[in-house]
């Protein structure tokens, strides 16, 4: 194994995710209390003398290059898939959740097609999976796929490539088709959580949580209320309004935060409507894009804020139980009868 390959790999860690490498890296078993005080340089050179010296090889380098992934998980835009499977079809989800077992099976079916290398680590409910295509110049790509479920988050893939890896996946989930979901963003996890969470999101994920329900023979202290002082001249006049939309947004947001997404967009088309006369009644595309760290707590505080009054259009409101960052919003079509 190449000294210097061992080292460029362990040069992208930061110092303080060098013990989570250690904690996580099945090959650092032998060597997991070693000392990797003081600098970087100096950890790196010692954690590749201690790869050398047992005999390090290329899938152990692999593994730690997916673990350098799921700790830098945002810098790779990811894209959210369905697996549908027949009613017929079936597959043992349980052996899907061994690593080595996904890794021979993804890459005996790939092998048909191209000359492969799978890693495989598994990261709490979820797979990652790193698939490198040996033929001309190497591709690496990464899938995360969470068994026993529908759900399957991918890097972008070439499209000579997707193809035959799409195929393969579902060869070994015994899966028919992968459908690409209106979902991506940067935060797997989000992404994830929009896509097998829907149905607890907002006012709802108090519940996923534990803060609804709460044993009543345990005693909480309670806190204790600043007191506040108000001037006897000094009345809010909208008071009731404050609440009505403190009401709204925990009713349709909740308290918790909310799931990332840093692109949002709605392509319109529909058309042109006014209370002036305007001569035009035709076709009126808009494209409308939301950016930031995060748009769906953004929407939330244009309401707190009094930005936005609500209630909100449902497509803006039920943006987090949608599961999708991009819409398609479409005039209503009359039907005969209507017409």
């Amino acid at each position: 194994m190449n000294v210097e390959a061992i080292r460029a790999v362990l040069r992208r860690f930061k110092k303080d995710q060098i013990p989570v490498l250690l904690e996580r890296w099945t090959f650092a078993d032998a060597f997991r209390n070693i000392d990797i005080s003081g600098s970087k340089q100096r950890a790196v050179q010692v954690l590749a003398a201690a790869c050398l010296e047992h005999g390090m090889e290329e899938e152990d380098l692999s593994e730690a290059d997916v673990i350098y992934r799921q700790l830098h998980v945002n810098s790779r835009r990811w894209t959210a898939l369905r697996i549908l499977k027949k009613h017929s079809s079936s597959c043992d989800e349980a052996q899907l959740s061994i690593p080595e077992v996904l890794e021979d099976k993804l890459s005996s079916c790939l092998v048909q097609f191209y000359n492969n290398s799978i890693c495989a680590v598994r990261l709490r409910d979820s797979m990652w999976l790193r698939v490198a295509i040996l033929e001309g110049v190497p591709s690496v790509y990464y899938l995360i796929y969470h068994p026993h479920s529908s759900l399957l988050l991918t890097s972008n893939i070439k499209r000579a490539h997707q193809k035959f890896i799409f195929h393969s996946f579902l060869q070994v989930v015994a899966g028919h088709k992968l459908k690409e979901l209106s979902l991506k963003g940067k935060s797997a996890q989000s992404l994830a959580d929009l896509v097998l969470r829907r149905r607890s999101q907002g006012n709802f994920s108090a519940f996923r949580f534990n803060q609804k329900d709460c044993n009543p023979l345990v005693r909480r202290k309670r806190r204790k209320q600043p007191v506040r002082v108000s001037h006897p001249h000094i009345v809010r006049e909208d008071e009731e309004k404050a609440k009505r939309r403190s009401t709204y947004v925990k009713k349709t947001f909740g308290d918790n935060k909310q799931p990332i997404l840093e692109k949002v967009e709605f392509q319109v088309e529909a058309r042109f409507v006014s209370n002036k006369h305007t001569g035009y009644h035709g076709p009126f595309p808009c494209h409308v894009r939301f950016e930031g760290s995060s748009v769906l707590d953004g929407i939330r505080a244009l309401v707190e804020d009094r930005a936005a009054e609500p209630p909100l259009p449902a497509h803006l409101a039920e943006l987090h139980t949608s599961s999708r960052s991009y819409f398609l919003i479409e005039e209503k079509r009359q039907t005969q009868d209507e017409a």
